[in-house]
């Protein structure tokens, strides 16, 4: 019994393991995209400012946003799956922590590029309407 009992606590590990490594993937992702989305405001905004706004630059920011949105809400549910299947870890405990700061982070960031994105527009693409 002994064997079964750590043959299945080392699939419940190796499993913790993998589901962690995909949220730090997705984490990852989710940065880099960030800033790709960051930067091509900071080009609008200076654009914007110049009165030079390229044709199509509000439908690559409402694209750039709603991915955005999409890979925060992913997050948010890989790790209430994780919590469900392996419990509060210090592991998932502290990455959630480093999640919600980078959001927090983002948000504040996004604020001074406001007036560039179309948020009802992002809204209604994050819910399919569109």
């Amino acid at each position: 019994m002994s064997n079964v009992h750590n043959i299945f606590g080392n699939l419940t590990k190796i499993q913790a393991t993998e589901d962690e490594g995909e949220i730090f993937d997705s984490l990852k992702n989710f940065i880099d995209e960030f800033v790709s989305v960051l930067e091509i405001l900071i080009v609008e905004d200076e654009r914007n400012k110049n009165n030079l706004r390229w044709y199509s630059s509000n439908n690559l920011i409402i694209c750039g946003m709603t991915m955005l949105t999409i890979h925060e809400e992913l997050i948010e549910q890989l790790i209430q799956e994780y919590k469900k299947k392996h419990g509060l870890t210090a592991v998932i405990r502290k990455t959630e922590s480093i999640f919600r700061k980078i959001v927090l982070d983002q948000k504040n960031t996004m604020q001074s590029y406001a007036h560039l994105v179309d948020y009802k527009e992002c809204t209604k693409r994050f819910l399919g309407l569109n």
